[in-house]
């Protein structure tokens, strides 16, 4: 689960730098 959050936030945090 752990591992399964922190790729959601880094992808989330990608996806706001991304912007």
């Amino acid at each position: 689960l752990s591992l399964q959050y922190k790729a959601i936030s880094n992808n989330l945090m990608r996806n706001i730098t991304a912007r």
